[in-house]
């Protein structure tokens, strides 16, 4: 399981607020790999973390992150 300050070195972001900002945005696709820690810390499971990791590729190749997240629900809801 992945904390979000890993995350964030993983997805090469430059703030943990970055992170979930990503995670907010695909939260309903996310959810079964959320878990909650210690002291109620946010955990991702390494799926999680792919599913984050093609936000990101999404965003960086241009689109805005609604427009990357919109495109991976339907990727989601698709399959």
């Amino acid at each position: 399981m992945h904390t979000i300050s890993s995350l964030r070195k993983t997805l090469g972001l430059a703030t943990t607020n970055q992170v979930r900002n990503r995670i907010d945005s695909i939260r309903d696709v996310l959810a079964p790999h959320l878990r909650r820690g210690p002291n109620n810390q946010l955990l991702v499971s390494d799926e999680g973390v792919a599913l984050l990791r093609q936000l990101q590729e999404l965003y960086d190749s241009g689109l805005r992150m609604t427009e990357a997240s919109e495109v991976l629900k339907a990727k989601s809801y698709s399959a």
